[in-house]
């Protein structure tokens, strides 16, 4: 059973703490109740750190486990992925905002290796706000904003060890006009779809053929989705339906779409749904799978009250049907700038938020009488 109200927040802890920043953060989970937090610290400084920590079973945090500078100069927005057994990558817009890719280590217990394993500078011209995705074997996909805000897409080759092949596989300008907050995920076979902002801010869907080479071949189809919006990934849901949130001047808000597995997008949207229309225009904004067809999104709200941490429950039927659970302010501090969801188990969430000057991990858990959910779970209309 998928749990859907909000109850109350569980832990919190202080990340980057010794460093008096956390901007940027992007969470995963590394091993058992072992997860990892890639952030920028101070601002106008914002070197690259790493820091590992637990979580048990009732929410509770442990103290930091270990910790790495992997960039003493600068990084910006970094995104981290597994890559095989220990070895995970990292990529950033790093010092002029040239995009870079560190492959380190990073055990069971939580145990960093002690330097980065090696390094590439994927574009020298520009490299922000970049995601990394894996293709096949030891390929690797990059979406990025590059030169001139235009979109880019770069493929490499990291192996096992964390060795990065230097020059990378191949690249594309996939948008000469813009490539705002590009995000890329796998829909079937070599079929992979992204979202992206175009200039004048439309929300745009595209799907493309990348070879598990990391040949990048042709796009597929396109589908403008929102008319101003930046957008975050795309989810699968079932079948031929994935979801896409985002925050725009309207508030935050969900939309289904389907894709066939050929990269085909269907002509018109499933449904969509307005979370909340009083959430900030930002790109701040989160969106995981819970669990059954719920969803949890995190996002800037109370645009009035400077911008507080809020949550919300979204249940999104195998069809794409759409509905409002539950909304959830999770932080009454104003001022929040970035921040990063996860799904730790059934009952709890862990959001990580930067809040000028710090950076802060809260655990959040969820009712659990099925009489509550049964009686109280009804959608928000």
């Amino acid at each position: 059973m998928a749990y859907s109200l909000f109850k109350d927040i569980l832990d919190t802890l202080d990340y980057g703490e010794a460093f008096h920043a956390g901007q940027n953060p992007d969470l995963i989970h590394i091993s058992g109740n072992v997860y990892a937090i890639a952030f920028s610290e101070v601002p106008g400084t914002p070197d690259g750190r790493i820091d590992t920590f637990s979580i048990d079973a009732d929410g509770n945090f442990s103290a930091v486990i270990d910790t790495l500078e992997f960039d003493v100069a600068r990084a910006e927005r970094p995104r981290i992925i597994h890559v095989s057994g220990d070895t995970y990558a990292i990529v950033y817009a790093g010092p002029d905002l040239d995009g870079w890719l560190v492959t380190l280590t990073i055990n069971a217990a939580g145990n960093i290796g002690g330097a980065v394993i090696d390094s590439l500078e994927f574009d020298g011209g520009n490299g922000t706000s970049p995601q990394i995705l894996h293709l096949d074997g030891e390929f690797f996909v990059i979406i990025y904003t590059g030169p001139g805000s235009d979109g880019w897409l770069a493929t490499v080759e990291i192996d096992a060890a964390g060795n990065i092949t230097n020059p990378i596989t191949d690249s594309w300008n996939f948008d000469a006009g813009w490539g705002l907050n590009p995000h890329i995920i796998h829909v079937a076979g070599t079929i992979y779809a992204f979202t992206y902002a175009k200039l004048g801010g439309a929300g745009t869907l595209t799907t493309i053929d990348i070879a598990n080479n990391g040949v990048i071949g042709a796009v597929v189809d396109t589908y403008q989705f929102a008319a101003d919006c930046t957008p975050n990934k795309p989810l699968h849901i079932a079948g031929d339906i994935y979801a896409i949130a985002w925050c725009n001047w309207e508030g935050a808000q969900v939309v289904t779409i389907e894709i066939d597995a050929a990269g085909n997008i269907a002509a018109a949207a499933t449904d969509t749904l307005m979370v909340d229309n009083q959430a900030e225009d930002n790109w701040t904004v989160d969106f995981v799978h819970f669990g059954d067809d719920v969803y949890i999104l995190a996002y800037q709200g109370d645009r009035n009250l400077n911008d507080r941490g809020w949550v919300a429950s979204v249940r999104i039927s195998a069809a794409g049907a759409l509905g409002l659970l539950d909304r959830f302010e999770y932080e009454t501090l104003m001022g929040i700038e970035m921040l990063s969801l996860i799904a730790v188990s059934s009952t709890i969430i862990a959001v990580a938020t930067f809040i000028p000057w710090d950076g802060v991990i809260k655990t959040i858990g969820f009712f659990q009488d099925p009489a509550v959910q049964t009686n109280v779970a009804t959608e928000i209309k």
